[in-house]
């Protein structure tokens, strides 16, 4: 009797170590916490352009990665935030266009945050979560910028607004 308790016992036990790895498992939605920043133009600016840089260290100096180079439209882009720092910065390079002349004005955007890694579940494993300290930017053709929500995670809301 005592094996047969045993037994069942130790079935319902493997049967359940065996439910926790099921190669069937979906995990729930998006997984990467990003910067989501907005862009609004005000009525009166003559910029057609933008391009965004973030520049990076490398064995040979610094180099730049164009992150994006798109026309302007009200809209939005996203940041990537570094999980292995506390801060990032990028160049945004505004292109105006005056009296059929083309001009290039650059801004720094950086910001600080905190990371904290979150568990989804067993299966899924975590997901990291970011809340923003600071967020600096120089004012050569930014306006403002307005800070939304200092809670950088999977939804896809503006954190901050930049109007130029």
């Amino acid at each position: 009797m005592k094996k047969l308790l045993l037994l069942v016992l130790l079935s319902g036990v493997i049967g359940w170590l065996s439910s926790c790895t099921s190669e069937n498992t979906i995990c729930p939605g998006e997984k990467i916490s990003q910067f989501r920043i907005g862009f609004t133009k005000t009525i009166d600016s003559t910029t057609i352009h933008y391009l965004i840089y973030q520049t990076l260290p490398s064995d040979t100096g610094l180099i730049n990665d164009t992150l994006y180079n798109r026309s302007i439209k009200p809209g939005y882009v996203y940041l990537p935030v570094d999980i292995t720092s506390d801060s990032t910065w990028f160049m945004v390079g505004f292109v105006s266009e005056v009296d059929s002349n083309y001009y290039i004005v650059t801004d720094t955007i950086t910001y600080t945050y905190t990371k904290e890694p979150i568990l989804t579940d067993l299966e899924c494993g975590f997901t990291m979560e970011f809340r923003l300290d600071t967020f600096y930017y120089t004012t050569n053709h930014i306006d403002t910028a307005l800070l939304i929500s200092k809670q950088i995670n999977t939804e896809k809301i503006n954190h901050v607004e930049i109007q130029f």
